[in-house]
């Protein structure tokens, strides 16, 4: 299952252009966007690539003095990628002894720590659109306000979700990031499942996010909380 990315919104069939250019209407969405397009990506590839990791007997990942990989390819071991060049080629059924691992723990930390960015990326954007945006946003838009209680708006409320696990360490990146270091420290507890586990627990609400935030910024929605075109040409995005 692979993440869904939010395409730009072309302009609409029944605009009206005396309202002024929808592109620059749209521009808050549109810069948006192009943010989570590229989450998405990291997320995806985070997902793609741990779930697509082949069995590889443990003699061969520990020592790697088979003359190929257990399955019958004619490749040498220490040729393969983490990614198995021809996982088609591939049995079922696992050799004997075999475990789910990366070729060495140097390939499995290098996985780990590219798909360390998605969170670092995350948390970094988060901080600059409360620091920087939603003030201005919340203005006019209740939902971008950071205030107490019941008046924290849905998307500040979001960001919480995103990051903070909760008491049973649950949802969220909080509980991804953890994952990964506790991989990093010992390469051998890592496991396909639990990294599928761990991204899927924060899936929902990261994507809902995405979709509603941009749909928030969206020209008709901007314009019917009274925001002016000038306005929306500040926004330092």
């Amino acid at each position: 299952m692979s993440a869904v990315t939010v395409p730009v919104s072309p302009t609409p069939a029944d605009w009206d252009e005396s309202k002024g250019s929808f592109a620059v209407w749209n521009h808050l969405a549109d810069s948006m966007t192009r943010f989570h397009n590229h989450f998405s990506w990291e997320y995806d590839e985070a997902y793609k690539v741990g779930n697509r990791h082949v069995w590889i007997p443990s003699s061969v990942w520990v020592e790697r003095m088979a003359s190929d990989c257990g399955y019958g390819c004619g490749r040498r071991c220490d040729d393969i990628l983490f990614i198995h060049p021809n996982p088609e080629r591939h049995s079922l059924t696992p050799p004997q002894n075999a475990g789910n691992r990366f070729i060495n723990d140097g390939q499995l930390l290098r996985y780990l720590r590219e798909s360390e960015t998605l969170a670092h990326h995350l948390d970094m954007h988060h901080r600059i659109e409360e620091a920087y945006i939603f003030p201005l946003l919340a203005k006019r838009m209740p939902q971008f306000a950071d205030g107490a209680g019941s008046r924290k708006g849905a998307h500040i409320v979001s960001h919480a979700q995103i990051h903070e696990a909760d008491a049973n360490g649950g949802l969220a990146a909080e509980r991804y990031q953890k994952y990964l270091a506790q991989s990093k420290a010992d390469p051998k507890s890592y496991s396909a499942e639990g990294m599928r586990d761990t991204l899927d627990s924060f899936r929902k609400v990261l994507f809902d996010h995405l979709r509603d935030e941009v749909h928030d910024l969206g020209a008709e929605s901007v314009q019917a909380h009274g925001f002016t075109l000038e306005e929306i040409k500040r926004f330092p995005m």
